[in-house]
């Protein structure tokens, strides 16, 4: 439950958040087991409160959302790992779980926001613009990864990959998944 409090902290401030990851030093397989995966299955679930208010989805459809949902931030995740470590290899195994954790910090508010989504019955504009601050909060982290390079470069490199690969996914698997039905 401490981890959680964390992930909320770095949520409200991503300075003080990163400070305080910093000095816990969390391998990011802790990370993925206990707060990434756990959310993935609340953004799945989350999914089927539209049942609710949409009278358009079926079981069907809103099972294969659900499917949808979790693998698009799966894959997301490791996909931008293999990105970041190929172009940013790090040094030693610390250095690799900082970059990972970063990118999972970033996704994790990323599916919070989705699960906000899918609980609300309607679509609102600030949630979408929220996205952005997937920014700042990887700009916040640069510390803590120690980056060294053009900082604004990494912020919106990131940021943009962190946003789109998600959405790439969720495409293509709509896509391909819509045929079967």
């Amino acid at each position: 439950m401490d981890l959680f409090k964390k992930i909320l902290l770095m949520i409200v401030s991503p300075g003080i958040g990163w400070e305080r990851i910093n000095k816990l030093s969390i391998p990011t397989r802790i990370m993925l087991g206990n707060v990434f995966y756990p959310t993935l299955a609340v953004v799945a679930l989350s999914v089927f409160v539209r049942l609710f208010y949409d009278d358009d989805l079926t079981l069907t459809r809103t099972l294969i959302n659900a499917i949808i949902a979790f693998t698009s931030y799966f894959f997301a995740f490791h996909i931008s790992s293999g990105v970041m470590n190929f172009f940013l290899p790090g040094e030693n195994q610390e250095a690799k779980d900082r970059m990972d954790n970063l990118l999972l910090f970033g996704l994790e508010f990323l599916a919070l926001l989705n699960v906000i989504n899918n609980l609300l019955p309607s679509s609102f504009a600030i949630l979408d613009l929220l996205n952005l601050y997937v920014g700042f909060i990887i700009y916040t982290g640069l510390n803590y990864i120690n980056y060294e390079g053009k900082p604004w470069v990494f912020v919106v490199g990131t940021s943009a990959m962190l946003l789109l690969i998600p959405i790439i996914i969720k495409s293509i698997l709509e896509i391909s998944l819509c045929r079967i039905i």
